[in-house]
C-alpha cells in the first residue's frame, strides 16, 4: 500500500503504523509507535488537525491537507483522511487515519497561484483591458481598467458572452477569428466594442486560448486596446484622397520626351526641376556619379558661371 496508515487511541497516542511509513517520510513504524499523533504535525497545522480530531471523535470522517515531519526534520504535505476506529462492540475505539503524499501537487497550485497572482498584478495595472473567459465564450474576470477605457463596471460583464458587446457586422468575422486560434498561440484582430455610452468604437483585440496538457480548452485570455481614434484618423485620410477639395494641389507627373517634370504639393518650398531620366537611375543606383557641366555651371556663384 503507497498510502500511510496510521492508528491511534481515543487519547490520540499512535498504536500502530503501516510499513509505508518509512517509504513516505523516512521514519520506520517502530519508531513512531507510542507518540503523540499530533506530534508529527507541523506547528501551522496543529489547528487544523485538531479541528480534524474534533470530528473524527464525534463521529464523523475528515478531509484535511496538512504537513507531517519527516526523518531528517522537514516536512511533506499530505492529504490525511481520519476515521473513527470501532471496537468488537461497535463503539469508537480511537481513530485511523490514511495519509496520501500531495507535495507534487501542492507545489503545482502553488505554482498556478503564483502565477495567477503575477497575472492579475500585471492586468490590474494595464491601460489596456485584460478579459478572461471560460472554454464556454462567459467572462469570468476583466482588469479594473475596463471601466475606464469601455465604461463598465466589472459585475456588469461577468458572465456575458463578449459577442453581446461586438457591432452586428464583426460578429462574423470575430467567430471565423475565435475558430482558427491555435492552442496556446496569441492572435491578433480588429473589431468594434459597444461601450457604456451606446458607441461603438474600435479595437484592438489579442486572444490566446490557453490548453492544458490533455488538449483540454482550460480558459482564454484576451487583451483589448482602444485605437478608435487612429482608426477614425485612417478613415477620414481615406476620404480626403478619394474626393480632395475643389482646388487643393495635387501632386502632377507631365512626360515629355526623355525628361519627367514633377510638380510638387507645395511649389514654394521645392521649386520645379527638370529631371534627366539617365542621370537620376544613375545617381539614385549607389554609384559615385560626376555632375554634368550644366550642373556644374549651376552650382557656381553667378558671378564665376561662364
Amino acid at each position: 500500500v503507497s498510502d500511510v496508515v496510521l492508528r491511534s487511541d481515543e487519547a490520540g497516542i499512535i498504536t500502530w503504523a503501516s510499513r509505508s511509513l518509512e517509504h513516505a517520510t523516512g521514519m520506520p513504524p517502530e519508531d513512531v509507535v507510542g507518540l503523540p499523533l499530533l506530534e508529527l504535525v507541523h506547528p501551522h497545522d496543529l489547528e487544523t488537525a485538531l479541528h480534524a480530531t474534533t470530528s473524527t471523535d464525534a463521529g464523523s470522517t475528515s478531509h484535511i491537507e496538512i504537513r507531517l515531519i519527516t526523518s531528517d526534520g522537514t516536512h511533506k504535505w499530505f492529504a490525511v483522511v481520519s476515521s473513527p476506529f470501532l471496537g468488537p462492540d461497535g463503539r469508537a475505539s480511537g481513530r485511523v487515519a490514511t495519509a496520501r503524499d500531495i507535495g507534487d501537487e501542492v507545489a503545482t497550485r502553488r505554482l498556478l497561484a503564483q502565477r495567477e497572482a503575477e497575472f492579475r498584478e500585471i492586468a490590474e495595472h494595464a491601460a489596456d483591458v485584460v478579459l478572461r473567459m471560460d472554454a464556454e465564450d462567459h467572462m469570468t474576470w476583466a482588469s479594473p481598467s475596463i471601466r475606464e477605457v469601455v465604461g463598465y463596471a466589472s459585475h456588469e460583464i461577468l458572465g456575458r458572452d463578449p459577442k453581446e458587446f461586438i457591432h452586428p457586422d464583426d460578429i462574423e468575422p470575430y467567430r471565423d477569428f475565435a475558430h482558427d486560434l491555435a492552442p496556446n498561440i496569441p492572435a491578433r484582430t480588429t473589431l468594434r466594442v459597444r461601450c457604456a455610452d451606446g458607441d461603438y468604437r474600435w479595437f484592438s483585440v489579442i486572444a490566446t486560448r490557453v490548453f492544458d496538457p490533455d488538449g483540454e480548452l482550460v480558459s482564454q485570455i484576451v487583451g483589448m486596446r482602444n485605437i478608435d481614434v487612429e482608426v477614425r484618423a485612417v478613415e477620414a485620410l481615406a476620404r480626403y484622397l478619394a474626393h480632395p477639395p475643389v482646388g487643393t494641389p495635387s501632386l502632377r507627373r507631365i512626360d515629355s520626351g526623355t525628361q519627367k517634370r514633377v510638380k510638387p504639393l507645395c511649389s514654394r518650398f521645392a521649386p520645379t526641376k527638370a529631371v534627366n531620366h539617365s542621370q537620376f537611375a544613375f545617381t539614385n543606383s549607389g554609384l559615385p556619379c560626376e555632375p554634368s557641366a550644366s550642373e556644374r555651371r549651376t552650382n557656381k556663384p553667378a558671378m564665376m558661371r561662364m
